[in-house]
């Protein structure tokens, strides 16, 4: 449950801030996936394994299922179309794996009813139930407290494809230009130049890596709190 609080909590920024899902959307992603996990172990799981008796087989064709369409999921997410399609794909991905992930749930649960008798199973699933949302808290702490730290160095700056991105706005086309030349400046003085794309009349996408080595340097990174630094730029 710590993994998937940290999980989580990046995947949301991911989502809304990068690409570009509304508010609405961004609370599919777990509403969705966690709905269809309660539903498969109420009525799928949950009755095959009282059929069958197969708990052990349950926890660990889930925990592989699920481990092999995170993969899956972020491969597909990768070739789609364009940034709101490749949101959905996630979005679809991630019902699918919380379904694996509810057979092991139910495994679990069933696993736990052989192990303990009727008056410590009680408590023994209260006790796991509370180290487990203990554990989703902690991670989605640690998670807010590491994009936190990182947003005060290099607030709103994305990285996708070995590159770093940010979209500037100004009230008006001429703040934008401002911002523009500013750059244009600071660049020549650092001998780094960023790539930039001035549209919507206010709005200016900045991208930043060094082509000498096809990736990121830490001339990237300095130049990305000079620009951030620059008084156009607020």
């Amino acid at each position: 449950m710590f993994r998937r609080g940290i999980f989580y909590t990046f995947l949301g920024v991911y989502l809304r801030g990068y690409l570009g899902l509304s508010v609405t959307e961004t609370t599919l992603f777990e509403t969705i996936p966690m709905l269809l996990n309660i539903l498969f172990q109420t009525f799928v799981w949950g009755r095959l394994t009282d059929r069958l008796q197969i708990r052990r087989s349950l926890i660990v064709a889930g925990e592989i299922l699920a481990s092999l369409g995170h993969l899956l999921m972020w491969y597909f997410h990768s070739l789609a179309a364009g940034p709101r399609t490749a949101g959905w794909v996630i979005i679809g991905g991630l019902s699918v794996i919380e379904i694996f992930w509810s057979m092991s749930n139910i495994g679990w649960s069933a696993l736990i009813s052989d192990v303990y008798t009727p008056a410590e199973r009680n408590a023994a699933q209260g006790r796991l139930a509370s180290v487990g949302g203990a554990g989703r808290i902690l991670g989605a702490l640690a998670g807010g407290a590491l994009y936190d730290g990182m947003g005060k160095a290099f607030a709103g700056w994305g990285y996708r494809d070995e590159q770093l991105h940010k979209h500037f706005r100004f009230a008006d086309f001429k703040k934008a230009m401002r911002f523009v030349n500013a750059m244009a400046d600071l660049a020549e003085e650092e001998g780094h130049h960023p790539d930039f794309l001035v549209h919507g009349w206010n709005t200016v996408d900045v991208t930043l890596w060094t082509h000498a080595i096809g990736g990121l340097s830490d001339n990237d990174f300095i130049l990305a709190a000079k620009i951030d630094a620059l008084p156009e730029a607020a």
